[in-house]
């Protein structure tokens, strides 16, 4: 008797979480455009680096091109963004590193061209959930502050992102353990 010969995952990322990360970055990217070109410039180079993470595998690679984007919509917000523009483009930018991380993952674990379809919709959809609450809940208070500038909305999207993260976080990431 002979064994079937299961060959490993090829290890590439997953097709349509890649296309996910690759497409919001592009949408980070464009939130940049309008307002400033040297964060045009910088999202840019992030928007190549995620595309060229995401074809190769480099997780480490893409949270630096995640770093690129946010860069680019920060330097657009001290250029005179909106505030809307600024928290689409972090979320997008946040976004595209999440699908981007799970898109490797998936690749590692099963391969290209495993049928991940529907877990790759489900993460995308619940990733998609959670940061539009967040934007939700850090839009309405930095509309309420007057005459801020739109950092004052990404200060709000880091309270929000804190708040929810303490509030779906496990209960024992809080707890402090004293080595005996």
């Amino acid at each position: 008797m002979s064994r079937p010969v299961v060959e490993p995952p090829d290890g590439s990322p997953a097709a349509l979480s890649s296309l996910f990360a690759v497409c919001l970055a592009g949408i980070a990217w464009s939130l940049t455009v309008p307002y400033s070109t040297t964060g045009a410039g910088i999202a840019t180079i992030g928007w190549l680096l995620a595309a060229l993470a995401l074809s190769v595998g480099d997780r480490r690679l893409l949270s630096t091109a995640a770093c690129g984007l946010v860069l680019g919509v920060f330097v657009a917000a001290g250029d005179g963004a909106r505030s809307a523009a600024v928290l689409v483009g972090v979320l997008a930018s946040v976004l595209a590193w999440d699908l981007g991380n799970n898109a490797i993952g998936i690749g590692r674990q099963l391969g290209r061209d495993a049928s991940t379809v529907g877990i790759e919709l489900r993460h995308a959809g619940a990733s998609l959930a959670v940061g539009a609450c967040i934007v939700a809940i850090a839009y309405v208070p930095s509309m309420l502050v007057r005459g801020a500038r739109p950092l004052v909305a990404v200060v709000f999207l880091l309270v929000a992102a804190g708040l929810i993260a303490l509030a779906v976080g496990p209960d024992d990431s809080l707890s402090v353990r004293l080595p005996e």
